[in-house]
């Protein structure tokens, strides 16, 4: 259990199948947990889950772009991002959706991102470095292994390579800047 997650918050952005979601619910006290997906029949999936397990309780599904949900976004103490773009969104629209999560994600907030955010922002010409200031602490780490544990499990029961696996955190630093895109 994670107990400093304690009436925090948990946004999943594109929760897909709602994997990060029911982790979170059983190995943390947040609440909310919410997933946003875009994607209606996998949130119906998600909403089915989460009802024949008795999750209601914690997790919220959202059928939305993030993009149209900025304040979940901006009131959200951790905000997930488990491969939500590289695969699904091109490149232009990529930097679109980084530039919006710079501007909405609170201060203090914990972004949680695979893959690496210097990994997902390199090849877009994002500036990564006035995006957030590294946190090394062991609540932080905890919190990683919670999150992504789950994803080297289920890496590992499908013989995926997993030493590949990358992966960041970050707390948002919003009133740092080191550029005029930020």
């Amino acid at each position: 259990m994670v107990p400093y997650l304690k009436d925090k918050s948990v946004l999943d952005v594109g929760s897909r199948l709602g994997a990060m979601l029911y982790a979170a619910h059983a190995f943390t006290p947040a609440n909310p947990i919410i997933g946003v997906e875009m994607n209606p029949d996998l949130c119906q999936i998600q909403e089915s889950a989460i009802k024949h397990f008795h999750m209601e309780d914690r997790i919220k599904v959202v059928n939305a772009n993030v993009l149209s949900v900025p304040d979940l976004v901006s009131s959200s103490d951790v905000v997930i991002l488990n491969n939500v773009f590289e695969f699904f969104t091109p490149e232009a629209e990529q930097v679109t959706l980084w530039q919006f999560l710079r501007r909405t994600i609170k201060k203090g907030a914990i972004l949680v991102t695979v893959p690496s955010l210097e990994d997902s922002l390199k090849e877009l010409q994002v500036c990564a470095c006035c995006y957030y200031r590294m946190n090394r602490n062991k609540k932080t780490k905890e919190l990683i292994h919670v999150a992504f544990g789950l994803i080297s499990a289920t890496l590992k029961k499908y013989r995926a390579p997993t030493g590949a696996l990358r992966y960041g955190t970050a707390f948002i630093d919003a009133e740092s800047s080191c550029c005029e895109d930020c």
